[in-house]
């Protein structure tokens, strides 16, 4: 679950005039892992790896990559519902 509430609900009413740097903010906040590569940042989730975004180190982010962070939060949200669902019936 996003620990960014704030920013995350700041990303879905408006998804220009964010840095990289945000993005990070987000997606760490949520568990995803960072690494470094030429021109871009790859995060992935540890628990969920098919879980990805690639960001460009640009000052500012086009606002597809804004988008593709929250919808990716969206989908862990719905993932670790399931997971948690999956456990309670199996105890």
């Amino acid at each position: 679950m996003a620990k960014n509430v704030k920013l995350l609900g700041k990303m879905r009413r408006s998804q220009a005039g964010y840095t990289p740097k945000d993005i990070e903010r987000l997606l760490k906040s949520c568990g995803f892992k960072k690494i470094e590569g030429g021109s871009h940042t790859l995060y992935r989730h540890p628990d969920f790896p098919e879980l990805a975004a690639t960001i460009p180190r640009h000052p500012e982010v086009g606002t597809i990559y804004v988008k593709q962070a929250v919808e990716l939060v969206d989908k862990l949200q719905v993932l670790e519902q399931q997971r948690a669902a999956n456990n309670n019936e199996n105890n």
